[in-house]
């Protein structure tokens, strides 16, 4: 028995080495030696555009976007198009111009629209005007082209979307314009113009609300209104593990009880996603959803995927922890879906 005693030893060592790690610990060090350490914890000084293909989390929300539906359009006659995600475009005739110029005949129409958190995440698009932050009722991307020439609407000219979503809203709906800068983000700004105008209804088929959205404006257009103007609004931050960077990662504040959601923007000097300097704050006891995306990994065949949540009541200067999880981008495009 004695002899056995080092050996019996060494093996509940062991066993209660493994049971005490962490998760960080298991999922950092797993495959460790495949990483690339200074890709995986290179953070970029400045936050990456997101159009910027050379980035890897750009590349996974490229794959992770919905796909635009495309319908050949008579822009001579105009006409009403369904699409099949229940988006219904009513466009008149002789109402696009190209360079200044009635265009006519036939053209395509591209059609995206994101009714609720987990498309927003999906496509990144927040619900925020110049810092503010808004409720959405659904945001639009459509885009008309004609030979490769991106066609706008004439001025007194204006297109119709007709669509319902299953989130009722709080407040008055305005339409809002998407600002898209260089970096690929967009700002929402009220559409100031006579045309713009949003009708909204309960709909008792799908127990949520039929909006009509009228603008003479095309590519991204929103219905919403401006939340939590009086509130309390706080700041806070997340932080991960090492490996987890601006460059390989976004992190995404998605609200519970609103259809609205932030990206938190990572800082390289202190390595936390933090609530950005130019939002005016988060309304203080929000129940949200914290949510992180990443890839890591050097090519395509390396390459693992990571899904962190957390459920939390926001107050300020605080900082939330987040633990990504292994998961494939089904896993993940699935869970957010949920949201």
């Amino acid at each position: 028995m004695k002899l056995n005693k080092p050996i019996i030893g060494i093996a509940l060592l062991a066993i209660a080495s493994h049971a005490c790690k962490s998760d960080v610990e298991q999922f950092v060090v797993e495959r460790v030696e495949r990483l690339d350490p200074l890709a995986s914890k290179t953070w970029s000084p400045l936050a990456p555009a997101l159009n910027d293909t050379t980035i890897a989390i750009n590349q996974v929300f490229k794959t992770l976007a919905l796909k635009p539906e495309i319908k050949t359009i008579n822009l001579t006659t105009g006409g009403i198009y369904t699409f099949s995600n229940g988006c219904t475009v009513r466009l008149g005739a002789n109402a696009c111009s190209n360079a200044g110029q009635v265009a006519t005949g036939v053209a395509q129409m591209e059609l995206i629209i994101i009714r609720n958190r987990g498309e927003m995440v999906l496509h990144r698009m927040e619900t925020m005007s110049d810092g503010k932050l808004l409720e959405s009722g659904g945001q639009i991307f459509v885009r008309i082209t004609q030979n490769n020439q991106e066609l706008s609407l004439l001025s007194n000219q204006n297109i119709t979307f007709t669509y319902t979503n299953p989130n009722i809203p709080r407040g008055t709906m305005q339409v809002f314009n998407g600002v898209e800068s260089s970096s690929g983000r967009v700002n929402w700004v009220v559409t100031r113009d006579s045309i713009a105008n949003v009708i909204g209804r309960p709909d008792s088929s799908t127990n949520g609300f039929l909006y009509q959205l009228n603008c003479n404006r095309l590519r991204w257009i929103n219905c919403d209104y401006f939340y939590g103007d009086t509130a309390t609004l706080v700041r806070f931050c997340t932080q991960l593990p090492d490996s987890f960077t601006n460059a390989n990662t976004g992190v995404f504040t998605v609200f519970r009880n609103l259809n609205a959601m932030l990206a938190l923007q990572g800082d390289s000097t202190t390595r936390k996603f933090c609530v950005p300097s130019a939002y005016r704050g988060v309304p203080a006891g929000s129940a949200v959803t914290l949510v992180s995306v990443s890839r890591l990994g050097r090519d395509s065949t390396d390459f693992r995927y990571y899904l962190g949540t957390s459920n939390v009541s926001v107050t300020s200067n605080v900082t939330y922890s987040l633990i990504p999880v292994r998961k494939t981008l089904a896993e993940i495009r699935t869970f957010l879906t949920t949201l």
